[in-house]
């Protein structure tokens, strides 16, 4: 595979792939002399390779006994997202994805500029899921230093899209999950909605606006990362940004 911010191409097997990232995760956790941070593997991708160390580096819980923190209680962070750039572009996003997400239980996130969810969107029982297993919900924190190597906190790390798939996440309990994310920089908001052309004529840009966009979720469809698990249960997602 060419592109190393892809997790996997066609031609390879979910299955395979994953087997693999779970016995090179290993060998990164147990590191040489018992020390993290040894990720000679040559089929680990660079940008989950530099992630790895930056999420050891932190002092990141691979065991996945800690999940993400949470930084903000859900009034302080719909009070975030209420005066967030791309809270304007929520009807849109939705427009766009949520029908999709509902019905291949995905769920359409999207972050601050150091990875605190400020809004989550899908199918219910998915997000019940994803909150109650590795508090994956509003007002927590994914950035690489809160959860380890994860589609948001790597796109906002190394400024970059970038799909995470199975146990290429840092922490074991987010394993049976896979992501992708992108950062948004200055976002160009719409003044006005109602006319395409003054849509186009006028609008703002914030200099403010870093955040990541991501859709996670349980599908078991044939697409990337959600296929179900060779050992652990079924793979979240193919996260469209």
């Amino acid at each position: 595979m060419t592109n190393p911010w892809l997790a996997i191409d066609v031609a390879t097997a979910p299955i395979t792939r994953a087997r693999e990232m779970r016995r090179a995760w290993e060998r990164f956790v147990v590191g040489s002399g018992g020390q993290q941070g040894d990720s000679g593997d040559t089929f680990v991708r660079a940008p989950i390779a530099d992630s790895w160390r930056r999420s050891a580096a932190a002092g990141v819980d691979p065991s996945g006994l800690r999940i993400a923190p949470q930084v903000a209680d859900a009034d302080e962070a719909s009070a975030r997202w209420e005066i967030h750039p791309l809270a304007e572009m929520a009807p849109l996003i939705r427009s766009c994805l949520a029908a999709t997400a509902d019905e291949s239980q995905h769920l359409i996130v999207v972050s601050d500029a150091n990875g605190v969810l400020l809004w989550v969107e899908g199918n219910a029982t998915v997000r019940l899921r994803a909150a109650d297993s590795m508090n994956f919900a509003e007002g927590t924190l994914w950035s690489e230093g809160g959860a380890g190597t994860n589609a948001i906190g790597t796109a906002i790390a190394a400024k970059h899209a970038v799909q995470v798939f199975a146990s290429e996440h840092f922490n074991e309990i987010v394993q049976c999950w896979t992501c992708a994310a992108a950062p948004v920089h200055d976002p160009c908001i719409p003044t006005r909605w109602r006319s395409p052309r003054r849509r186009r004529r006028r609008s703002r840009r914030s200099c403010a606006a870093r955040c990541s966009i991501a859709t996670r979720g349980c599908s078991r469809a044939t697409a990337i990362g959600s296929a179900p698990a060779p050992d652990r249960g079924p793979w979240s997602h193919r996260a469209v940004a």
